[in-house]
């Protein structure tokens, strides 16, 4: 009798362990090499690497048999530098499965391998939809901000008139996408971005941002730069 009220108890104590356990980002890729130009073929021993900003730390693991696989755990979504066989990108970090591909691009006068990643983080693939959508504006800005450089001076205000069009458009598509995220982790991140644009608005946007997340370090990376503006505003 004794014997079973032992396991029932273990069993209840197995069960209030596991939820503690620290959820975990897992970061894994396979690289097919069969077809790959010998040039951009990822060898054994090669890197792939996951750089914090926030705090600064470095992991780094070494390709084996096409394969590699980092694994931790972050207090809080984070600004990370990842890349592998050539390419890299910024990425955001949850607690989520990240998988990586590396397709590769051969034209006439380059070639290079591309990194694709999918993840089950609703955090990450929102930013990364958000990204793809705002360099697709950035484009249209550079291109407008060009001609104003190079048009006859008659034509000048009517291209920054046009890049200001796009500005705001920036500016209301990328907060109005931050504002309606779940539990609003992505808006610091996208005020990061937005820094060319109305530090008054961005401003009080930061102050919407729940007390936790001004604590993690992408809050208070965010007040640091937006602080000394607003200063500067206030005055």
């Amino acid at each position: 009798m004794k014997q079973i009220i032992i396991i029932i108890l273990l069993f209840f104590v197995g069960i209030q362990v596991t939820p503690a356990q620290k959820k975990k980002y897992v970061i894994s890729g396979v690289i097919d090499n069969s077809n790959r130009p010998e040039l951009l073929r990822v060898k054994d021993g090669d890197i792939a690497f996951l750089w914090f900003d926030n705090p600064k730390k470095k992991i780094e693991v070494p390709v084996k048999d096409g394969k590699f696989r980092i694994e931790g755990h972050v207090d809080h979504p984070t600004r990370c530098f990842f890349g592998v066989g050539g390419p890299a990108m910024y990425i955001i970090l949850d607690n989520a499965n990240y998988w990586v591909t590396l397709p590769y691009y051969v034209g006439s006068d380059k070639m290079k391998n591309i990194l694709r990643i999918k993840s089950d983080s609703e955090l990450f693939n929102t930013f990364m939809s958000w990204y793809d959508m705002d360099g697709k504006y950035y484009s249209e800005l550079e291109k407008y901000k060009n001609k104003a450089k190079t048009c006859h001076p008659d034509s000048i205000s009517i291209y920054k008139r046009k890049a200001d069009a796009i500005k705001h458009e920036m500016d209301s598509i990328s907060l109005s996408t931050a504002r309606t995220f779940p539990n609003k982790y992505l808006l610091p991140f996208v005020l990061l971005r937005q820094f060319d644009f109305s530090y008054e608005r961005l401003w009080k946007e930061y102050e919407k941002i729940p007390e936790s997340i001004k604590m993690s370090p992408i809050g208070k990376e965010v007040r640091q730069r937006l602080l000394p503006k607003k200063n500067t505003l206030v005055q």
